[in-house]
């Protein structure tokens, strides 16, 4: 497990904007995996890849507006145990999401409200 950055861009909530967004980036960065949350009018997609400060410029320089977080990257099969270790230290998992990473081994991706007191408390 480790922390990672997450490119969150938002996107008006309307066809061929999923399209647009990934023909900008296409053959240039790698994105092992992504999510889209729907919230309205707008979506939010969450993407990690190996450079994410090459894709926050990439997006901003075609005007997206993107953010970036640290989420925890952990092994599927470690779900239940990070589950039990974080509640235990009273850390909140905002939300997460499986991914497939281009091994072939299956992550999850979390988004806790303090990721450094969670990577604190899955290191013991």
């Amino acid at each position: 497990m480790k922390l990672i950055k997450q490119i969150s861009v938002f996107l008006k909530n309307k066809p061929g904007e999923l399209a647009r967004l990934f023909n900008t980036i296409d053959g240039e960065i790698d994105v092992s995996a992504f999510e889209i949350a729907e919230a309205g009018d707008f979506g939010v997609i969450r993407m990690i890849t190996p450079e994410p400060n090459k894709l926050e410029k990439k997006l901003e320089k075609n005007s997206y507006t993107v953010s970036i977080v640290k989420v925890i990257s952990i092994d599927r099969d470690e779900v239940s145990g990070v589950s039990n270790k974080l509640g235990d230290s009273e850390v909140n998992i905002e939300y997460a999401y499986s991914a497939c990473s281009s091994g072939g081994k299956d992550r999850v991706i979390m988004k806790v409200d303090d990721p450094e007191a969670g990577l604190k408390a899955l290191e013991r």
